[in-house]
């Protein structure tokens, strides 16, 4: 959830529709928490 709205501002500001914004956001979650377990487990 948190993911997909970041993407949709970041999205806005660098001229991305926001819908294909959060379609990415939301395949790329996965791989972003996992990364981010790893990181700082």
């Amino acid at each position: 959830m948190l993911t997909g709205r970041v993407a949709e501002s970041l999205a806005g500001r660098m001229g991305i529709d926001p819908a294909t914004a959060s379609t990415v956001a939301a395949a790329a979650t996965p791989y972003i928490v996992a990364f981010l377990k790893e990181k700082f487990a």
